[in-house]
C-alpha cells in the first residue's frame, strides 16, 4: 500500500510540474480590462502561464484590426465553423487597410482554427514577427486568445487566454532565432 502512494504522488508530481521542461518567457503585454478598463502588464511564457510584470513601455508595433462582422458562424454537427464573409481590415487608426494575400491567409487561418463565434481580431507585427488577439463570443464571457502566429507552416500557437479585456500593447520579445 505504502508504495502505490508514492508511485501515486511521484505520477502527481510529474503531471503537476512537468518533466523538467523549464518554460521561458515570450513576450510581455498590457491589458485593460473592458468592465473596469484598470491596466495590467504581464509576461507570457511558452508554457501558457502568465504572470504579472511590472509597468513597461510599450514597443512600436502594427495594428490591424478585423472587425466581427468579417466572419459568421454555423454549426455543423456538434462543431462551430467559422467562415470569413469578407477581408476588411482597418489600420489602429481606422483607416481602411488593403488585406494581401498574407493578410487574407492568416484571416482564413483564424477562422479555421476558431472554435467559437468571433467577436474580433487583431493583428499585431512586431518586427516580422506576428500574434493574433483574437475574442470569442461564448455566452455570458468574452474569452480573449493571444497567438503567435507562423507564417510558413499557418500555425497558430496559443500563449494565453484571458476574459474581457482588450489588448492595449505589446513589450518584451523574447522569441528565439
Amino acid at each position: 500500500m505504502k508504495r502505490g502512494s508514492i508511485i501515486l504522488l511521484s505520477i502527481l508530481a510529474i503531471s503537476l510540474l512537468g518533466c523538467g521542461k523549464s518554460s521561458s518567457p515570450v513576450i510581455d503585454v498590457i491589458t485593460s480590462n473592458t468592465e473596469l478598463g484598470d491596466v495590467q502588464y504581464w509576461t507570457i511564457y511558452d508554457n501558457n502561464k502568465a504572470e504579472k510584470a511590472e509597468e513597461f513601455q510599450p514597443v512600436n508595433i502594427k495594428v490591424l484590426n478585423v472587425p466581427d462582422n468579417d466572419f459568421s458562424s454555423e454549426i455543423n454537427g456538434n462543431k462551430i465553423s467559422v467562415i470569413v464573409n469578407e477581408y476588411e481590415i482597418e489600420d489602429e487608426y481606422g483607416s481602411s487597410y488593403e488585406a494581401d494575400g498574407n493578410l487574407r491567409r492568416i484571416i482564413d487561418d483564424v477562422a479555421e482554427n476558431a472554435d467559437h463565434d468571433i467577436y474580433g481580431v487583431k493583428i499585431l507585427n512586431v518586427d516580422g514577427n506576428i500574434f493574433v488577439f483574437e475574442k470569442h463570443n461564448v455566452n455570458w464571457q468574452l474569452p480573449c486568445v493571444l497567438y503567435q502566429y507562423f507564417p510558413d507552416t499557418r500555425e497558430l500557437s496559443k500563449l494565453y487566454q484571458w476574459d474581457g479585456v482588450e489588448l492595449v500593447g505589446l513589450g518584451n520579445i523574447r522569441i528565439a532565432d
